[in-house]
């Protein structure tokens, strides 16, 4: 039996510009790292003393004779996809709930071809995999989704990803960015993950920015181009500030950018949950600057704040109800 246990990962900068719609005429990065929270797969090939040929168990059960008749999408177009023609037991196991933004997908893909690859025995390079991981996802499950999820989850860490054409085919540049564990421990005290209950398709909600990147209108562009900036602004940041303290900014911009490239993915509750961190934000501003407190940062789709207090957990909790526990 073998076990992969695959990071999930938050996007910190750029997101958008990994859709080969758009750096196939232009520039992309993206800063994106991956978090202690993973998608654990174990996989062993099947007897055939078994009335079954797959067993598939993840939210659901699945056994069946042909891999044609396999439910979950992803397991059944990659064992079609490496040829793996004997039986096979797999079951999944996540830290966090699927659908959640949080590149759970591409850890799953990552993790599974991984391990089919191994049964095998073929090694393979964390580019390979990332590439494998993207045309699994792109091509064999025509999904709408970019390339920078597959890539984090398969090399790991926190990185600097530029995607680019050569020639036919989109190709990536993976570069680290090494904080040190003293800087490591201050950006993640300085975040907090707050889950909002909704779940939904990535693929659904990248529509609408697929469709605004194809018509090329001036707007998406500028925007573009700007979350490109934040970018590179959000390595230099990781390497050489301080405390982090200007990342917040980014997290603001990028948040209005968002908003304006795909309205869909900001949901009215994630609003509101915005302005109220916004305004809290505000109001300690000044406490902040007279005991040299630690500033708060922001990401769009995830609530990041250094310290909870019952005031703001009340708030969270009225708007989302029970969801929060």
């Amino acid at each position: 039996m073998l076990i992969s246990r695959t990071p999930y990962r938050i996007s910190l900068a750029g997101g958008g510009t990994d859709f080969p719609e758009w750096f196939k005429h232009h520039p992309s990065a993206v800063v994106s790292g991956t978090i202690d929270k993973y998608s654990y797969i174990t996989c062993r090939p099947l007897s055939r003393f078994f009335d079954h040929n797959y067993r598939i168990v993840y939210s659901l059960i699945e056994n069946v004779m042909d891999i044609e008749d396999v439910k979950h999408p992803a397991v059944r177009e990659i064992i079609k996809f490496l040829g793996y023609s004997t039986g096979l037991e797999i079951h999944h196991d996540g830290d966090l709930p699927a659908r959640t933004g949080l590149g759970s997908s591409s850890a799953f893909t990552v993790g599974l071809l991984q391990l089919i690859l191994r049964l095998q025995k073929k090694e393979i390079t964390k580019n390979q995999l990332a590439t494998l991981a993207i045309k699994v996802e792109r091509e064999l499950l025509k999904e709408n989704v970019g390339m920078q999820d597959q890539v984090v989850c398969a090399y790991g860490g926190i990185n600097k990803v530029s995607f680019e054409y050569v020639g036919e085919e989109p190709s990536f540049k993976v570069i680290p960015i090494q904080i040190g564990m003293e800087r490591k421990e201050l950006l993640e005290n300085q975040i907090k993950l707050i889950y909002t209950g909704k779940q939904r398709y990535s693929s659904r909600v990248s529509e609408r920015l697929i469709a605004n990147i194809v018509n090329k209108s001036s707007i998406t562009e500028k925007i573009q181009l700007r979350n490109i900036e934040m970018a590179h602004a959000t390595e230099k940041i990781l390497e050489s500030s301080k405390d982090f303290a200007e990342m917040a900014e980014i997290f603001e911009e990028s948040w209005d950018n968002k908003k304006q490239l795909n309205p869909e993915s900001i949901t009215k509750e994630l609003q509101e949950i915005k302005n109220f961190g916004m305004r809290s934000a505000v109001e300690s501003r000044v406490h902040n600057e007279r005991t040299s407190g630690d500033k708060k940062l922001w990401n769009a789709k995830w609530w990041k704040w250094r310290k909870s207090s019952r005031r703001w957990w009340w708030r969270i909790h009225r708007i989302l109800g029970d969801r929060t526990q």
